[in-house]
């Protein structure tokens, strides 16, 4: 008779896509250093979108204007792999990756964009100009953790406290840009660059409960902090406009839904929803002849996926 033990790869990642995937074997195997452990490695797909927005306040004399910068729904097709080993029935270690590319995607807007530095012309832009753009580039993530699996009711239910660490990284690209406050006008033409960095610890719980033998559903949330990082490299003008944004106190929450079924002896399926929103309120942005205010720096992003998982 099969015995229904509940293991949790359940969002050790706790990255934009958590692979939160939940194992049924019959035994755990022995391994070479004689202790008891089951190995899940896992791979799938789906679809992410993004939300990033950030502005800059006043800084005289050096930075007479604030820069307002958002991307709205930027969508992409994610792969991902993920794998956990469990050792002694408790103790588990996981890692997880996700990688998305995305062309023609979302929109960029770029408003009261006029900044008295010398490598931009204040005639490139006036202070009521509010472009848009679409946007292109990639994004991935990188985390690993530990936990410690409580388990009761013959392994119907099991709660598992995690901890670890993760790695996020955007790059996005606009180059077409047009003017929201007059569509007669002419396009601009620039080539734009930004790369964002989130990386940081994570703390949460998983949770999982056995619907059927084969069948069960699983909650996990997740609390983030975070060191954020951006590099700018714009050309609305015939100098580039370079710097680059930090805030140290970057926090966020997690959460996601998942549920998996075990079609094989070996095999499960699953599906994932993923929520994620991290925020900041003081941060800097430096520019070659001067540094404004960061505030209102914030990252949403969701996903759905689908997993599949195969045990040793």
């Amino acid at each position: 008779m099969k015995k229904c033990i509940l293991l949790i790869l359940a969002s050790l990642a706790t990255s934009t896509q958590a692979f939160t995937m939940e194992a049924f074997v019959s035994e755990g195997s022995r391994n070479c250093f004689g202790f008891d452990s089951i190995t899940t490695i896992g791979v799938g797909g789906g679809y992410r979108q993004d939300c990033i927005n950030w502005k800059t306040l006043p800084n005289s004399p050096t930075i007479d204007t604030s820069i307002s910068e958002s991307w709205k729904n930027v969508s992409m097709g994610v792969v991902e792999v993920g794998a956990q080993v469990i050792a002694c029935d408790h103790y588990l270690v996981g890692a997880y990756f996700d990688y998305g590319l995305f062309d023609n995607s979302g929109s960029q807007h770029v408003k009261d964009h006029s900044l008295t530095t010398p490598s931009l012309s204040s005639s490139s832009l006036d202070l009521t100009s509010d472009l848009h753009a679409k946007t292109k580039g990639h994004a991935y993530d990188l985390s690993g953790g530990v936990g410690y699996q409580f388990h009761w009711n013959c392994y119907q239910y099991a709660l598992t406290p995690l901890i670890g660490w993760n790695y996020s990284f955007q790059k996005f690209v606009n180059s077409k840009y047009s003017n929201a406050l007059d569509p007669n006008a002419a396009v601009v033409e620039s080539h734009n660059k930004y790369r964002f960095r989130w990386n940081g610890p994570f703390f949460g719980f998983s949770t999982a409960f056995h619907i059927s033998c084969d069948w069960q559903v699983a909650f996990t949330y997740a609390f983030h902090w975070a060191k954020y990082q951006m590099k700018i490299h714009e050309n609305f003008a015939v100098d580039a406009l370079r710097g680059n944004q930090h805030c140290g106190n970057i926090i966020g929450n997690e959460f996601n839904l998942s549920t998996s079924y075990q079609f094989c002896e070996d095999w499960l399926l699953a599906i994932d929803l993923d929520y994620k929103e991290m925020s900041g309120s003081k941060g800097k942005m430096h520019f070659e002849s001067g540094s404004a205010p960061l505030r209102n720096l914030n990252w949403t992003t969701w996903s759905a996926s689908v997993d599949v998982a195969y045990l040793f």
